[in-house]
């Protein structure tokens, strides 16, 4: 039952097109359900962002950045230089915890830059093995946080210090970006005609490991391999028509591999030319760096042979 708002045959690539056709539900009632009912305002928000992209893009592009500007740039993360931060912590009210959630917190005075009374703060070191990344410690001894600080997008702190949880326990980040990376990988799966069909691709390394510590035996690991592959042989049909029901957009997704219209090759270049280091042929930086010293460096030359 495919859904006109989805397809689109004549600018569709032709596999993504036959693959929705497969499907045997409504993927519109499928995407309502997984929005809350929100569907049809989420669309109209989206269409709205579209229309007003000319308004709501940055007034100044983005400046070529050289490599002691990028550092200097990331100076500015590092602990000793944070002002403020996102801090998950306890939430305890009326007595009750709450567990984890996010508060925007004050760390240093904004006119001395001292951390403030309470606080405690400084730096460990690079991240192991990611050396551009820094790793910092803080600590809070009887430092109040106000209410009106906790982020409350979903999760709220009335005045009474009631606690009024989120709609859906489910809402988290980590489901939404696994939704888009889903979409991404299934709707590139579908054209894409690179590499091979491995049957058992991983799957024997696992089985391995899992015997190897006598977590399973050969009988109950048959039995997952026969259901892993019943799973796949019923949810394959509909893979493709399941994510689309995620309604993610295009902007949304940020990613020419995961386009709804499956034009992937033929969208890779124009893609790539968006790339602010694409705007010019010969970038800032070949004047006021490289271009100046290898003028130099010929003049030198010349003079020697003279």
């Amino acid at each position: 039952m495919a859904s006109t708002y989805y397809m689109d045959p004549e600018r569709d690539n032709p596999e993504l097109t036959e693959e929705r056709r497969r499907a045997n539900f409504d993927p519109e009632v499928l995407g309502d359900f997984f929005w809350q009912g929100q569907l049809k305002r989420r669309r109209q928000i989206c269409e709205y962002v579209r229309s007003q992209g000319a308004k709501l893009a940055p007034a100044q592009p983005v400046p070529f950045m050289t490599r002691m500007e990028k550092l200097e740039d990331v100076a500015r993360l590092v602990s000793q230089c944070a002002n403020f931060g996102v801090v998950m912590a306890q939430l305890y009210t009326n007595g009750k915890c709450h567990g984890a959630h996010p508060f925007w917190v004050q760390l240093r005075d904004i006119d001395s830059h001292k951390p403030l009374p309470g606080i405690t703060v400084g730096d460990i070191g690079p991240k192991f093995g990611i050396g551009s990344n820094d790793n910092g410690f803080l600590r809070f001894d009887n430092y109040r946080i106000p209410r009106r600080h906790m982020l409350m997008k979903h999760a709220k702190v009335l005045p009474s210090g009631e606690y009024v949880p989120p709609m859906h326990a489910k809402i988290f980040g980590n489901a939404v970006y696994l939704a888009c990376a889903i979409t991404i990988a299934i709707r590139y799966s579908c054209i894409r005609r690179q590499g091979e069909i491995r049957p058992g691709y991983e799957l024997l390394q696992c089985a391995a490991a899992l015997f190897e510590d006598s977590f399973m035996s050969a009988q109950q690991m048959e039995y997952v391999r026969i259901k892993m592959y019943d799973s796949m042989q019923r949810i394959r049909p509909i893979a493709l028509t399941v994510v689309d029901s995620f309604d993610f957009t295009d902007a949304e997704l940020k990613s020419v591999l995961g386009r709804r219209d499956g034009n992937v090759y033929e969208h890779l270049l124009e893609w790539a030319k968006q790339s602010p280091i694409n705007a010019n042929d010969v970038l800032p930086f070949h004047e006021k760096y490289l271009g100046s010293f290898m003028k130099e460096v010929r003049e030198e030359r010349e003079m020697s042979k003279i």
